[in-house]
């Protein structure tokens, strides 16, 4: 999903009036700690990929999609990102994709840390749920 004006898509494509011409594309998957080496290594893949398969975008959706809930945002088409690791690692190793991009070594190792990251997470109590065990 892309946007000219809309902060809540996965791609904006700011308009910027001063320099029609100018374009820039803000890419705003990735979390800020992401290794960025290893997201556009895959983000353009992807994007190469979809341009050897003539994949045509969506249309740009400038609406702010922050005030929808999820069942919302399914009935407008509009898909979403996993909503925790397990499940992206989950996706991540069924990609051949990103294997791809990323070769066999370094899609094996990222997901090995990223696992044992995501079990240590799953094992954590946090001082809310503590809270909450009491109600």
């Amino acid at each position: 999903m892309y946007s000219a004006r809309n902060r809540s898509a996965c791609i904006r494509i700011p308009v910027t009036g001063s320099w029609p011409k100018a374009k820039r594309i803000e890419f705003r998957v990735p979390d800020p700690s992401s290794n960025p080496y290893l997201a556009f290594s895959v983000a353009l893949a992807g994007a190469m990929e979809g341009i050897r398969a003539g994949h045509e975008p969506s249309l740009a959706v400038d609406e702010n999609l922050v005030r929808y809930d999820d069942a919302e945002l399914v009935r407008l088409g509009i898909p979403s990102l996993p909503q925790t690791l397990g499940d992206a690692l989950y996706l991540l190793a069924e990609s051949d994709l990103v294997r791809s991009a990323l070769g066999d070594y370094v899609c094996d190792q990222f997901l090995q840390v990223k696992r044992a990251e995501w079990s240590d997470y799953r094992r954590y109590v946090s001082p809310w749920e503590r809270e909450r065990d009491g109600d």
